[in-house]
């Protein structure tokens, strides 16, 4: 007498199982890559928002006589130039100094009392850290004719000691021996980045525009 054999074996339900945890492992890794492409995208919208209201607003946002450094941040947000998922929220003191990006980097937007206005992204000492910089130094091309120059400055544990590379110079300030934005190649690109994420220096870009720059500032 022959009995009808019900349910599986043991080792057809290893054998659904291993296919269930190649696929699960797929569809996370496929899920992390979409949402760092997200991220991405986001950070150089919320980026090019920034540098055009800096643009835009050049004149209104030349504060009278102040010493050091002096946020920004509050006269954009009364001009409804920043978005919501920028600011941090009114209650933490982070509220008047610092934006953060898709990628919660602390953002700064100041006037310096030597005359210049500068953006500086503090990139988080990381995995994303280089990626994050070759994402902004392509998104500063686009800019090269209204910004001065931008660079990466880099801090190590010592606070008073920093190192500046990754010069790029915008469109007037272009000239032979120098580099210039509009000219960077993505390999030049990947390695003005090689300096972002080694060690435990913090890594921090930084645009500049001179209250007295004769091009389109």
């Amino acid at each position: 007498m022959k009995f009808n054999e019900l349910g599986r074996s043991m080792v057809e339900m290893l054998g659904v199982l291993a296919i269930i945890g190649v696929l699960s492992v797929g569809a996370i890794s496929g899920y992390s890559t979409a949402m760092t492409k997200y991220k991405l995208n986001k950070q150089s919208e919320q980026i090019s928002q920034l540098i055009n209201a800096v643009i835009r607003y050049r004149t209104d946002l030349k504060p009278g006589a102040h010493s050091g450094l002096l946020s920004l941040i509050p006269y954009l947000r009364k001009l409804n130039e920043i978005p919501e998922e920028m600011m941090y929220p009114s209650t933490n003191n982070k509220y008047d100094e610092y934006l953060k990006d898709s990628f919660n980097n602390e953002i700064m937007v100041f006037h310096h009392d030597t005359k210049y206005t500068g953006i500086t992204i503090s990139l988080e000492n990381n995995s994303m850290s280089r990626d994050t910089c070759k994402n902004i130094y392509l998104l500063a091309k686009n800019f090269s004719p209204y910004i001065e120059y931008m660079k990466i400055v880099l801090y190590s544990e010592s606070a008073s000691a920093s190192q500046n590379s990754g010069i790029s110079f915008g469109d007037y300030l272009c000239s032979a021996g120098r580099s210039c934005m509009k000219d960077l190649k993505l390999t030049d690109i990947e390695t003005i980045c090689r300096a972002c994420g080694e060690g435990t220096r913090d890594c921090n870009l930084l645009f500049v525009w001179s209250d007295t720059y004769p091009g389109a500032w």
